[in-house]
């Protein structure tokens, strides 16, 4: 748990290092896992490898010379199945197909269980093609939805990236800060315990000249402690109400002499520094920048594609049983 009423920082998914080596965490594994399986489909489709004319015996072929592209050193093959490449840069993309937390990970870690994955789709694929499963109309059906959710994904992604250029996002950013207002904000350190008496112990060792850094380290419960309880800046409306009343009220290099009760435990808190925030500067706040910007123009996209469109709308017993209904409309944001 943290301070906040929602999660903070104070557990940074790359502090939880369960790829380090064998997997740390069953739980992990099997999450990756199935992320990994949903990229390799979504990768191996998006390849578009071609299906066998209909009375065509299948059989595995070389890969077909491909458009001028990177080199080989640029983009080595890193394994055959049945004389077809696997290239890094299918990786690569099957990478930036897994969820966030996953795709942030070093490639090298998780290069192993993608290539394995990469290979048994291949394998599976092209055991589906000899069986003639890609002519069963119900598979057809499947690809063809496939289909479509790739090209709509490649055409919005066309269209944002027109839209979503670095002058929009400058302008944007320029909007935000005139209504941003200077707030006062705190950096802090704390230690989180269970218990008022171990609290007390912490203050105790802090009056003798204890290193608040270390005694973080060695006895605080929660995330902070790796980076010796440092929580970074805040302003008061961030932390829950007894935690930033008590933070607000020290200078720098102060810490509370009594404990700090809050929902999540006991705390002894120092504060380092303070400051007037005015805002994050363009750079900080470009990925956010981006992305609200990006979901707009994405809306925008489909929105000007309605307008211009013959669209009928029925209930699900189909046109004849009940009137043509409205679609709904799209929630405010």
């Amino acid at each position: 748990m943290t301070l906040r009423s929602f999660p903070f920082r104070s557990f940074p998914f790359r502090s939880v290092p369960f790829l380090s080596g064998p997997f740390r965490s069953i739980a992990a594994r099997a999450a990756l896992g199935a992320a990994v399986v949903v990229a390799a489909t979504a990768t191996a489709f998006a390849q578009g490898t071609p299906s066998p004319q209909p009375g065509a015996v299948p059989a595995a072929q070389p890969a077909p010379s491909a458009a001028p592209g990177p080199s080989a050193t640029e983009d080595p093959v890193v394994a055959r199945v049945n004389g077809r490449d696997i290239l890094r840069s299918q990786i690569v993309e099957m990478q930036q197909s897994l969820p966030a937390q996953f795709r942030d990970l070093p490639l090298k870690e998780l290069f192993p269980i993608l290539l394995r994955q990469l290979v048994d789709t291949r394998l599976v694929a092209e055991a589906a093609r000899s069986a003639r499963l890609d002519q069963d109309e119900q598979v057809k059906k499947r690809i063809n939805t496939l289909t479509d959710r790739v090209l709509e994904q490649a055409y919005v992604e066309r269209e944002v990236k027109k839209e979503v250029t670095d002058e929009r996002l400058r302008s944007r950013y320029q909007a935000i800060a005139k209504e941003f207002k200077p707030t006062p904000q705190v950096r802090a350190r704390h230690i989180l315990v269970a218990s008022e008496g171990a609290a007390r112990a912490v203050i105790a060792d802090l009056d003798k000249g204890g290193d608040f850094a270390r005694i973080a380290r060695d006895k605080s419960s929660d995330g902070a402690a790796q980076r010796g309880g440092d929580l970074g800046y805040f302003g008061q409306g961030d932390m829950v109400p007894a935690f930033a009343g008590a933070a607000f009220k020290l200078k720098p290099g102060e810490y509370t002499k009594a404990p700090v009760q809050t929902q999540f435990g006991w705390h002894v808190i120092r504060v380092e520094d303070q400051r007037t925030y005015a805002g994050p500067s363009f750079e900080e706040a470009r990925e956010e920048l981006h992305a609200a910007a990006t979901q707009e123009a994405a809306e925008k996209v489909v929105e000007t594609l309605r307008g211009t469109a013959n669209i009928e709308t029925f209930s699900l017993d189909g046109p004849d049983a009940r009137p043509e209904i409205r679609l709904l409309p799209r929630p405010a944001r």
